[in-house]
């Protein structure tokens, strides 16, 4: 695909990059042929939105580091919306096209849609070559990848396609299979006794193992997983792993103070979906390839992401039927947090890992 600039050429590789010649705005065209730029479907921003930025502490140097949303990364972000309802699909390989496992129809409806990132690099060689990233959160497709054709990767080496994640899902699913097979057991024996036998109670006691050791499967496979996160820093000449630089932060704080609202979780080393954010794949690639970023924007794709709001009013029943004994229906209040085309800073998440991959320090 070409990126048609008024007087340069922008082509999309296909490890997702995309190669800007000068600073001049761009549109997207799915053919092959360089012509003049065609009008926009969304009008072109004229200053950064609402001053975001994406950074934040790091613990390693002890300071502050973020990347502006400028005009020309809002635009960048702006186009991928766009591009991606005309195309109909994530994948930008030669094969994709509406219909495929990575339709966009599933983040539309039922949804949710998807944080879309991209990030506006520097050539190491050459300062007035732009180079533009892109990448979604989390996952996308039906089934789920990580991995899409013109996209950055993610950032944890093991995923759904490795050796190690395929062996303990068979064994976790081997134990799911016979802990539904046991709690079969369990409820023919349960109606056959009114008291309980010995062949009961040692029914019950197999099934609270078998679930201790489902679970302690599922928290070492997690625990493999999120080893794997490795962040190098903003000029990739050092790397830290995820879990290290979440646990400096617990221990030191931005302020030197030990905080704890964001601890990790018993279950893993960080809480779930730490690191799988747009913004960090990005500054991850932008490292491993050698580049300087120079700008971020992050934009919302698809249904709205909402969040359900219990009233006061409808609290209040909810406390008196309660108090009577009452079944409880809660009445909320749908509140969107996240609309389509909409640009938004870094999550929590995110802001506690951001500052480390900024940080130049040796």
């Amino acid at each position: 695909m070409i990126f048609r600039c008024r007087g340069s050429v922008a082509l999309l590789l296909q490890n997702g990059t995309t190669v800007v010649r000068g600073r001049r705005r761009w549109s997207v065209s799915a053919t092959t042929t360089v012509s003049k730029a065609t009008p926009p479907e969304t009008p072109i921003p004229s200053s950064a939105a609402n001053g975001l930025s994406y950074g934040g502490f790091c613990p390693s140097c002890g300071r502050q580091h973020f990347l502006p949303c400028t005009p020309e990364a809002e635009e960048a972000a702006l186009r991928l919306v766009c591009d991606l309802k005309r195309r109909g699909t994530f994948d930008f390989g030669p094969s994709g096209g509406p219909g495929d496992a990575f339709d966009i129809s599933t983040l539309v409806n039922p949804g949710p849609g998807r944080m879309l990132g991209v990030l506006i690099c520097e050539a190491p060689d050459n300062g007035s070559e732009r180079i533009v990233l892109k990448a979604f959160s989390g996952q996308v497709g039906n089934p789920p990848a990580w991995t899409v054709d013109g996209w950055v990767g993610p950032i944890q080496a093991i995923t759904g396609n490795h050796p190690v994640y395929r062996r303990y899902r068979l064994l976790i699913q081997g134990l799911t299979r016979r802990l539904e097979t046991l709690s079969e057991g369990i409820a023919q024996a349960e109606a056959a006794s009114v008291v309980p036998t010995t062949g009961l109670r040692e029914l019950r006691e197999q099934h609270a193992r078998l679930l201790q050791e489902r679970r302690s499967c599922s928290h070492e496979l997690l625990n493999i997983i999120q080893v794997s996160y490795w962040l190098p820093n903003r000029t990739g000449t050092r790397s830290c792993m995820l879990a290290d630089v979440w646990t400096a932060r617990d221990s030191k704080g931005e302020n030197g103070a030990r905080t704890s609202s964001n601890n990790k979780t018993s279950a893993g080393l960080f809480p779930a979906g730490t690191g799988d954010c747009a913004a960090p794949k990005l500054l991850a690639a932008a490292a491993a390839s050698g580049l300087a970023p120079l700008s971020m924007a992050e934009v919302w794709f698809g249904a709205p992401m909402v969040e359900r709001v219990l009233t006061r009013r409808h609290r209040r029943c909810v406390e008196a039927a309660r108090k009577e004994g009452q079944a409880v229906y809660a009445m909320t209040r749908v509140t969107p947090t996240r609309l389509e085309g909409r640009l938004y800073s870094c999550c929590k998440k995110c802001e506690r890992i951001l500052g480390w991959q900024l940080c130049s320090s040796p």
